[in-house]
């Protein structure tokens, strides 16, 4: 199933034209004589809106209602300070009036929306270098909550040069690009293929959002405060009358997932950089009326990973978060759209079609199983002792899969997959059912335990993988001696004595 997001046409939605150009204000006879004014006409342009089809704008989160820009010499010192706030409100396009600088002036740095934090208008004082500007804290005890009409933004300028000798009817153009300094996550609500009940969402939450930053936006990311002021929750509550069954996610419907129609919730957040296993790591809370009578909550922590494997919302970006619900739990992912350039995305968003849970091999009990066991068996060539699982996975087409042993070396235990009682190393999507072996490798390891899970690769996110669930769901767990959804736990036992 592929769906094709609007094409959106790559543009710069926050432009800050610095025109500079000499008055005929001048300080003194020697001036004068050179041809050279010390009044610079400082103004600043801004275009915030994309030219091209429908940008990743909304609630109004480009504009800002008040700027204010440091001017430093080459080597960061502070030379002079210019707040201004536009007339009428909030604007996403604005020309200052003129203000003086001098032909020393190596950068400009532009802060927008500062004076919406009451503890950063008190600190971006006069005289300060540009590294204490960057330094700074906004929002630092986290008493003013982010939302689209305060988001804080930064640019800087450089490479001009003012020479003496200008006339004042000359000027230069320097072009300042307005960057966020938060984030976005857009979510967007599915029900699972083959859920016939009417599932309409009563809430949606995001935990783990982040009120305060610094001002140091540099080599394409956001320098993080010592100590980040979380927000309790920020919760989306559709208006009366206006809650739509949800939508089923599959091909056939050739849903363009991104649309507004189909959003449960938007969030904004500044950069966090957290453990997967961290009480803030960013997560959603989906609460959902089934059949007008059963409340249910589904959680998931949203799944956007660094190279270091933690969980990381970074500035500039807009999440586009797949919610889709089952009744087995929640299944999250997620694309990333750049806010100022948004590219198109050809989405192959199908999530895997199985069973679950695993079922013991060509076992007829009922739930729930007893705890998985293997024993150690120095015959390679016996299954005695070997515990067997059912498995099916049938699509999408191609999709790979692999079973996989946590919290254990290769030289305790080893799992192996079989179909038709041929070895797969490498298994895919089959109509055929799968035989998954865990094996017992060394005798002494009697009591020790061993975790199994299904790992896959999503299609439209080829640098993540995820485990399937495959031990029911967080409300009914059929295998014993397990407590995780997506995780088995299996026990080794004493061989039996003759």
């Amino acid at each position: 199933m592929n769906y094709i997001a609007r094409n959106y046409s790559p543009t710069r939605m926050m432009l800050l034209f610095v025109m500079l150009g000499m008055l005929a204000a001048c300080a003194g006879e020697e001036n004068m004589a050179n041809g050279m004014a010390e009044e610079v006409t400082v103004k600043l342009r801004a275009g915030t809106r994309a030219t091209g089809d429908d940008a990743l704008i909304r609630d109004d989160d480009d504009r800002f209602g008040s700027l204010i820009v440091y001017a430093f010499g080459e080597k960061g010192e502070f030379l002079a300070r210019y707040p201004f706030t536009p007339e009428g409100g909030t604007v996403n396009t604005y020309v200052t009036p003129a203000f003086n600088c001098g032909i020393n002036v190596k950068k400009l740095l532009a802060i927008a929306n500062y004076a919406a934090y009451e503890d950063l208008k008190e600190q971006l004082k006069e005289g300060l270098p540009e590294a204490a500007v960057k330094a700074i804290v906004a929002n630092a005890e986290g008493k003013t909550a982010l939302g689209a009409g305060n988001i804080l933004m930064t640019g800087e300028a450089t490479g001009f040069t003012f020479k003496e000798g200008i006339g004042e009817d000359e000027h230069i153009v320097v072009d300042l690009s307005l960057k966020r300094l938060a984030a976005r996550v857009d979510v967007f609500v599915f029900k699972t293929k083959g859920w016939d009940a009417d599932v309409k969402v009563t809430k949606v939450e995001f935990y783990g959002g982040v009120k305060n930053t610094t001002l140091n936006y540099e080599k394409d990311k956001v320098d993080l405060p010592g100590t980040l002021k979380f927000d309790a929750v920020n919760t989306f509550t559709p208006e009366a009358g206006d809650t739509p069954s949800l939508e089923t996610f599959e091909g056939d419907n050739a849903l363009l997932w991104q649309l507004d129609e189909f959003l449960r919730g938007r969030f904004y957040t500044y950069r966090t950089v957290q453990e997967q296993t961290s009480d803030n790591v960013p997560a959603l809370a989906v609460t959902v009326k089934v059949d007008d009578n059963i409340e249910k909550t589904y959680t998931a922590a949203i799944a956007g990973k660094d190279d270091a494997g933690k969980v990381t919302l970074d500035a500039g970006n807009v999440y586009q978060v797949c919610a889709i619900l089952t009744k087995a739990g929640l299944v999250i992912e997620m694309q990333v759209a750049d806010w100022e350039q948004a590219p198109e995305y050809n989405l192959n968003f199908d999530y895997p079609t199985y069973e679950n849970p695993l079922k013991p091999w060509g076992a007829t009990v009922e739930q729930p199983y007893e705890q998985p066991t293997v024993f150690y068996n120095p015959d390679g060539s016996s299954l005695e002792g070997t515990f067997r699982f059912s498995f099916t996975l049938t699509g999408p087409d191609k999709q790979a899969w692999q079973a996989t042993l946590l919290d254990a070396t290769t030289d305790d235990f080893t799992v192996e997959v079989y179909q038709d009682g041929n070895k797969i190393d490498n298994p895919t999507a089959s109509p055929q059912p799968f035989e998954i072996r865990v094996k017992a490798l060394k005798p002494r390891n009697v009591g020790k335990t061993v975790k199994l899970g299904i790992a896959f690769t999503p299609s439209w996110e080829p640098q993540s993988s995820s485990l399937l669930m495959i031990n029911g769901h967080s409300d009914a767990l059929p295998w014993k001696g397990s407590t995780d959804p997506t995780i088995i736990v299996i026990k080794q036992t004493e061989r039996p004595t003759d």
